[in-house]
């Protein structure tokens, strides 16, 4: 329950907390609770979460590094960590909000980055263009043709102006996975071409979700204005009377 408060109030309400320094989780050669105390990471250990012990970060820049030399950078809201018998089993980091065409551009460098089809991201694209509250969000994974197991989904942000967040989960402990590990994922994944993909917006803005709610007051605050301006003239007529 606890985690998912977390999760809806990354979603609904606009971050005021100062940013911490950036940090460097490596997992390339092992994913224990160790590597990620020696990440730099501002962590906290909470209760409530689904594995036995579970740690949280919030507004943090942080770079992932994985196996055969892939990474993933992202400017973090929140950040969730599950662990069981001093391993790392899920780790799930929700970014900031975006605009479609950026959160677009942001899924086709992962899809991109992991030589998946782009047929469903382009479709996706093609029914929300244009659209403040997107119709439906959108996931792409290379599955178990990569050890850990990672993905992408495009999660709607409640937010008008900037309709999407990305969030990047990583897991390990797949029952189909379990013969591999980072030191298989090395010997036998093929290195990719390029391998830092990047999940913060291209054009390199931050997206204020208050901007959304700026906009309205100022709406507002016109309808109010127009309606004061409408009655002061049906005064002054009567006045004139």
């Amino acid at each position: 329950m606890r985690i998912a408060i977390f999760r809806l109030c990354v979603i609904l309400v606009p971050s005021q907390l100062s940013w911490a320094s950036p940090a460097v989780l490596d997992l390339s050669r092992s994913h224990s609770v160790g590597d990620l105390k020696r990440s730099g990471l501002a962590w906290k250990e909470i209760a409530g979460g689904t594995g036995e012990r579970d740690f949280v970060f919030e507004n943090q820049e942080v770079t992932i590094l994985l196996p055969v030399g892939r990474s993933i950078c992202q400017r973090v809201e929140l950040g969730i960590v599950d662990t069981k018998d001093g391993l790392l089993t899920r780790l799930s980091m929700t970014g900031g909000v975006m605009p479609q065409n950026q959160a677009f551009q942001v899924a086709m460098g992962f899809v991109g980055g992991f030589d998946l089809p782009t047929s469903g991201l382009l479709e996706w694209d093609e029914r929300n263009r244009g659209k403040q509250f997107g119709a439906d969000g959108f996931s792409a994974s290379p599955g178990l043709a990569y050890f850990p197991t990672v993905g992408i989904s495009l999660d709607s942000s409640m937010n008008r102006l900037y309709p999407w967040v990305i969030r990047f989960e990583v897991e390990w402990g797949w029952r189909e996975q379990r013969d591999w590990n980072e030191e298989r994922a090395w010997r036998e994944l093929p290195t990719p071409a390029t391998g830092q993909i990047s999940l913060n917006p291209p054009s390199g803005q931050t997206y204020d979700r208050k901007d959304a709610f700026k906009e309205t007051l100022g709406l507002w605050l016109a309808g109010a204005i127009f309606l004061l301006v409408v009655a002061c003239g049906i005064l002054l007529k009567l006045r004139r009377k």
